[in-house]
């Protein structure tokens, strides 16, 4: 069952398509949608950036019309905002809660049914290691859930100010903590 959850854990058809369709007409024409699937990123564009940045990423993308047209599960309904999210969070964060709605960087808000400490809690439990010995690094909303399980969270020294003052340790890059534990055992 955990393997499954982190694989794959579908949105509800109905739901995902309703989030595309609200965050497509309530984004005051900024917006573009990409629902993903487990194999495909199905972009509902309108030439605003989107497509230039899936492309550079690799994703293997399909540009649709509407979301009808997906032939598989939706895992996550995402929108890129190519002006920022500011504008836009407390219009859909709390309106998609139940769907883990999450500003996740400065041009994106994601839903998604699973969340990073849904998949962290999952792994620790399959490979039987103790939520307090684990760390974590995140830099925005959409790591809270991750941050919060974990015994030695760090956040990213560029995240918000309300994410700095939630977790005392900072940094501004994961690998120089990681060298100064490294160091510590040799």
């Amino acid at each position: 069952k955990d393997e499954q959850c982190i694989a794959k854990n579908p949105m509800p058809r109905a739901l995902a398509e309703e989030i595309a369709e609200d965050l497509w007409n309530r984004s005051d024409g900024q917006g573009e949608i990409m629902l993903s699937g487990q194999n495909t990123a199905y972009l509902m564009e309108r030439g605003l950036g989107m497509l230039d940045r899936i492309k550079f990423i690799g994703n293997n993308y399909q540009v649709i019309q509407d979301p009808s047209e997906i032939p598989e599960d939706i895992v996550k309904v995402s929108v890129y905002l190519h002006e920022g999210v500011a504008a836009y969070a407390d219009r859909f964060v709390p309106r998609w809660e139940q769907a883990n709605c999450a500003v996740a960087g400065p041009y994106w808000i994601d839903t998604t049914l699973a969340n990073k400490g849904i998949g962290v809690t999952s792994i620790c439990r399959i490979l039987g290691i103790d939520l307090t010995d684990v760390m974590a690094f995140g830099d925005n909303y959409n790591d809270v859930s991750m941050l919060d399980i974990v015994g030695h969270p760090y956040i990213m020294d560029g995240a918000a100010a309300p994410l700095r003052e939630k977790y005392p340790d900072h940094t501004p890059r994961p690998e120089d903590i990681l060298r100064e534990i490294l160091n510590g055992y040799s």
